[in-house]
């Protein structure tokens, strides 16, 4: 017969192994994602990876990436005037483009030199959001768009 130390030991075991599988189970299915301020619904497909090295947020579909970082400002110009700045000194050329989405002002960019980088920058809450991929394609823009639109 065990002791009723031993089931004690059991039973916290148990709950421990419950309450961390709960708990990777219900991290794995969230739907939305918390960036700084504000809160994005997870597009379809897509699921939250591992930070990268300055602590952005990663949304991956396993091909695609989308990077989501947060500035602690209000001045959009700085920071795509800097981004259009670092691609001069590597001779890139980079077109900005403008559209609005439920009033929401985005501006973006190409690299001409390479099309699957895309950069696009939005003021939510008071402060500037970018969504950074590396490897855009043809669906980039509406993923991107609908992360935006989803902006709480």
């Amino acid at each position: 017969m065990m002791s009723k130390k031993s089931i004690l030991i059991i039973i916290i075991v148990i709950i421990i192994i419950g309450f961390a599988t709960y708990n990777q189970f219900y991290n794995q299915n969230s739907d939305s994602i918390k960036v700084g301020e504000t809160e994005f619904t997870i597009p379809q497909g897509y699921s939250e990876g591992i930070l990268n090295t300055t602590g952005d947020v990663n949304l991956t579909n396993g091909s695609n990436s989308l990077i989501i970082k947060e500035y602690d400002d209000t001045d959009i110009q700085k920071h795509i005037n800097d981004y259009i700045n670092a691609n001069k000194n590597r001779n890139y050329t980079t077109k900005i483009s403008n559209l609005t989405v439920d009033k929401i002002n985005i501006y973006k960019s190409n690299i001409v030199n390479n099309t699957n980088t895309l950069h696009y920058w939005f003021i939510k809450h008071d402060k500037v959001y970018t969504v950074v991929t590396w490897d855009g394609n043809k669906n980039t823009d509406g993923k991107v768009i609908e992360l935006i639109s989803s902006a709480k």
